[in-house]
C-alpha cells in the first residue's frame, strides 16, 4: 500500500428527507385568512386606486407604468388565488 492513502472504509452518512405528506392546519387556516384579509384591504382601497388614476390620468402624469386599478385588482386577485390554495 501507499504511503498517505486512507485504507479505512468511508462511511456514508444517509439523510432521510422527511415527506411533507401532512401539513398544519393551523398554519394553513393562518396563511388563508391573511390572504382573505390582504384580499378584503384590497377591495377597500380600490376606490381610493380608482381616484387616484382619474386624477393622474391613468399613470400619464407620474409615468407609472400601470394604472393604479390594474395593480390594485392583479393584487386583490393573487390574494384571492393564495386563500384558495
Amino acid at each position: 500500500m501507499s504511503a498517505g492513502v486512507d485504507d479505512a472504509p468511508t462511511t456514508v452518512a444517509m439523510s432521510i428527507a422527511t415527506p411533507t405528506l401532512f401539513t398544519n392546519p393551523k398554519t394553513e387556516r393562518k396563511d388563508m385568512f391573511d390572504s382573505l384579509l390582504k384580499a378584503t384591504v384590497g377591495l377597500i382601497k380600490l376606490p381610493i386606486d380608482i381616484a387616484a388614476d382619474v386624477v393622474t390620468l391613468g399613470g400619464a402624469i407620474n409615468e407609472t407604468n400601470e394604472p393604479y386599478t390594474s395593480k390594485g385588482i392583479k393584487q386583490i386577485m393573487s390574494n384571492l388565488d393564495n386563500a384558495t390554495k
